[in-house]
C-alpha cells in the first residue's frame, strides 16, 4: 500500500535513480502518479501470472 516509512520511500528513491515503477494494487497507494505501469488488481493473482508466463518463456 506504500504507506508505511521509511519503506514507502522506495519507490521514490528508484524513480530518482531513473527506474521504472511498477505498482500492483488495490486502489490508489497515494504514489500511483509516479507509475510506468499501474495494475489495479490482486498483487498475487498478477504475480502468480507473471511467474507462469516466465516459465514458458523459460521452456522456449
Amino acid at each position: 500500500s506504500l504507506v508505511v516509512y521509511p519503506a514507502a520511500y522506495m519507490p521514490l528513491y528508484a524513480r530518482r535513480s531513473g527506474a521504472n515503477i511498477v505498482i500492483i494494487n488495490m486502489g490508489d497507494t497515494g504514489q500511483n502518479d509516479i507509475a510506468d505501469v499501474l495494475i489495479n488488481a490482486p498483487a498475487g493473482d498478477v504475480m502468480t501470472k507473471v511467474m507462469e508466463k516466465l516459465k514458458s518463456i523459460i521452456r522456449e
